[in-house]
């Protein structure tokens, strides 16, 4: 696997892990969302900080770009998220 097929892939898991922990704990979505997009990004650098051992002369373009791809992650997650919530609430309505 070439170095930048492990950093999709980190930054994809990364992703997926915020998203599912601030949707679980937060339940206004946009909240969740911005909180799930500033913990992928940071976390994500951190990891490839240490992973390259130097910061990425191209810090602010990976910093732009991991911030969409995470907040598009967190908001699909946050629109699943969101519909079972509503699903388990209209079930629990009726008798």
């Amino acid at each position: 696997m070439s170095e930048g097929a492990v950093g999709i892939l980190m930054l994809g898991t990364i992703a997926i892990c915020s998203g599912l922990v601030w949707h679980w704990f937060v339940t206004v979505y946009p909240t969740a969302v911005i909180g799930s997009t500033v913990t992928t990004v940071v976390t994500f650098q951190i990891a490839a900080y240490l992973h390259a051992g130097y910061v990425d002369p191209f810090f602010p373009i990976a910093v732009i770009t991991s911030s969409f791809v995470a907040a598009v992650i967190a908001s699909l997650i946050g629109l699943l998220i969101r519909a079972r919530r509503r699903l388990n609430a209209e079930g629990r309505k009726q008798p």
